[in-house]
């Protein structure tokens, strides 16, 4: 809990890679976190081969071991990003996300074209709401997220 804490506290702090900033302290935690997850990754592989594959646990670790494509980086990362988002609230991510999107005008940009272009074909359509098929297609806006 306090490696994620001090994690937190870096994520919104000014990217400053010196020894006892808060961003140094949080990539430190974040290093610790990630090799937590992976231990755990690495016991739950050893067990995957020890049994056979009836006997596998069912939570997404062992979905994303057994079932995806994902690289090993992959797997920490999205399991990372999921302790982020059932600790933090959405108020959290999207403030985060607003944060970190005003140092970067070219993502806002390109955010703001893929929303105006969807706007414009559901005019078009005769459409006010988003569909599912609208949200599929939002391929820039899916990958903006805090982490």
């Amino acid at each position: 809990r306090l490696e994620y804490i001090t994690f937190m506290k870096g994520v919104v702090s000014a990217a400053l890679k010196f020894p006892g900033t808060a961003y140094w302290k949080a990539l430190k935690s974040r290093a610790t976190i990630l090799g937590v997850i992976e231990r755990k990754m690495e016991e739950r592989l050893e067990q995957m081969n020890k049994e056979d594959s009836s006997t596998e646990a069912d939570d997404l670790l062992g979905w994303a071991l057994k079932h995806s494509n994902l690289s090993k980086e992959q797997i920490l990362d999205l399991l990372l990003s999921l302790l982020f988002a059932g600790h933090e609230t959405s108020s959290v991510a999207l403030a985060l996300a607003i944060f970190f999107l005003e140092g970067c005008p070219k993502a806002v940009k390109e955010l703001r074209g893929e929303h105006l272009e969807i706007a414009r074909r559901q005019k078009l359509r005769g459409e006010c709401k988003l569909s599912w098929e609208d949200y599929k297609e939002m391929v820039f806006t899916q990958c903006v997220r805090p982490f």
